[in-house]
C-alpha cells in the first residue's frame, strides 16, 4: 500500500507540475505582447520610417538635391559613354559621309564601284583609298599592287567595228 501511494503522489506532483509550466508559458506569452502590442510595434515603426524618409527626401530639401546630383552627374557619364559607343544620328551620319568623301565629282547613287580599303586616319579603322566606277565591257584587275586598272574587253555581244571604206549592208 506504500508503493501505491508514493506513485499516486508522485503522479499527482507531475500533473501539477506541467500544468504549472502550461499557464506559466501561456502567462508569459501574453505578458510579453498584450493586446498583440509586437504588431502595433512594427506597425507604428515603419509608418514613422516612410514619414522620415519623405520627409529627409523632399524635394528641395538636402536629401532630395544630393541623390537629384548624384543621379545627374551618373547620366551625363552614362550619356557620354554611349554616345562613344553609338553616337547621335547627326554623327553618325556625318562620319558615313565624310568617309565617302574625297573624290572628285562625288558619288552617283545607284552605281556600281570598285573600292580599294586603306587603313583610316583620326582613329577611323578604315578609309577609301582608291574608287573606280564600274562600266560595262571592261576587265578590272589590281595592278601595281593597289591600284585598280582596267582594260576594254572585246565580246560577242559588242557591236561590228566599221571599217573605213566598208560598205554597212
Amino acid at each position: 500500500m506504500r508503493v501505491q501511494s508514493v506513485a499516486f503522489s508522485l503522479t499527482i506532483t507531475l500533473c501539477l507540475a506541467l500544468a504549472a509550466a502550461g499557464l506559466a508559458f501561456v502567462a508569459g506569452r501574453t505578458a510579453a505582447n498584450p493586446e498583440g502590442r509586437y504588431e502595433q510595434g512594427v506597425e507604428e515603426g515603419e509608418r514613422l520610417g516612410r514619414t522620415q524618409t519623405r520627409a529627409d527626401y523632399a524635394q528641395g530639401s538636402d536629401g532630395y538635391r544630393a541623390i537629384f546630383d548624384r543621379g545627374r552627374v551618373e547620366g551625363a557619364r552614362s550619356g557620354r559613354d554611349a554616345e562613344r559607343r553609338v553616337g547621335t544620328p547627326r554623327l553618325v551620319a556625318a562620319g558615313r559621309n565624310k568617309a565617302f568623301a574625297g573624290f572628285e565629282g562625288g558619288w552617283s547613287i545607284g552605281r556600281w564601284y570598285l573600292v580599294n580599303i586603306r587603313p583610316g586616319d583620326g582613329g577611323a579603322k578604315y578609309a577609301i583609298g582608291a574608287r573606280m566606277l564600274v562600266r560595262s565591257g571592261n576587265d578590272y584587275r589590281v595592278c601595281r599592287r593597289v591600284s585598280i586598272c582596267r582594260k576594254r574587253v572585246r565580246t560577242t555581244l559588242d557591236p561590228p567595228r566599221r571599217v573605213a571604206g566598208s560598205d554597212p549592208g
